[in-house]
């Protein structure tokens, strides 16, 4: 039951960074679904996820593609519940799914996860799968602060066209990682060797390989995602400075002049006037 427990105790926006938040932001599930599907696959690498819809019965399917990721049990339990519990927060009341999918035989505490859905949960499945009313799609979601969405999105979509740049797979994941985590945690090495799977001492190897520094790496994506918001001044920079680690915003206005040559002020009335 620990993928259950786990999931209770986080949300979109702490677990998945910027793709819960565009989740959480959108105008009904059927977008909520799409942005997380579409990406998904860079926040969680070797992963299927898509929606199939029919005219009655729609679902929502979660595979991991690698057979070497190991428990898979416990993540397509933590990943499905999860789903579940973001899905009844964005529509602002409780609701239920039709069915519950696993790939994996029933464990021993199947009967507790069948009660933690209340609803049909079937084991020794083709795939991991949530089954809904098709209904559902077009239910329009409770209003959450939207003002960052086309900000967010952009910079999802410029991290997601790079994987076809020339980059390596590792770095285009550790810049999606590192992206993700900023505004919600400090964001170690240790973390994103663990959010990949392999030791500090084999991710500094690998990133030596690459010829780049994981504090090369944190500096362009603070860069990157400071940019976007101060260009689009949708926010105070004493706000956009908390979200991307500094203690103050004299902190961050040194560094964006050191990156740019220009305050985020003069940057931000450059970009007004270029727009």
């Amino acid at each position: 039951m620990l993928g259950v427990q786990l999931s209770r105790e986080t949300s979109p926006e702490a677990l998945l960074g910027p793709v819960g938040v565009l989740f959480s932001s959108s105008g009904n599930l059927e977008s909520a679904l799409d942005k997380l599907t579409q990406y998904l696959s860079l926040w969680q690498s070797h992963t299927i996820n898509h929606v199939e819809r029919g005219l009655s019965r729609s679902e929502v399917v979660y595979q991991i593609a690698d057979d070497a990721i190991w428990p898979r049990k416990q993540d397509a339990t933590f990943s499905l519940m999860c789903l579940y519990l973001f899905i009844g927060g964005v529509l602002g009341r409780p609701w239920r799914p039709l069915e519950v999918h696993f790939e994996h035989p029933a464990p021993p505490e199947a009967e507790r996860i069948r009660a933690a859905f209340g609803v049909p949960v079937l084991f020794d499945q083709d795939t991991n799968r949530l089954i809904f009313n098709t209904s559902l799609l077009s239910r329009s979601l409770v209003p959450q602060s939207r003002e960052l969405a086309p900000v967010i999105e952009r910079h999802l979509k410029d991290l997601a066209a790079s994987v076809n740049d020339g980059s390596s797979t590792l770095i285009n994941s550790i810049s999606f990682i590192v992206a993700s985590k900023l505004g919600k945690m400090d964001v170690s090495l240790e973390d994103v060797a663990r959010e990949l799977g392999m030791s500090v001492r084999t991710l500094q190897r690998r990133l030596g390989e690459e010829g780049v520094s994981f504090r090369e790496m944190l500096r362009e994506q603070r860069q990157r995602l400071a940019e976007g918001l101060i260009a689009d001044r949708v926010m105070p920079v004493t706000t956009i400075a908390g979200m991307l680690g500094y203690t103050e915003s004299t902190a961050l206005s040194r560094a964006f002049r050191h990156w740019t040559g220009h305050s985020p002020r003069e940057y931000a009335r450059t970009a007004a006037r270029q727009s």
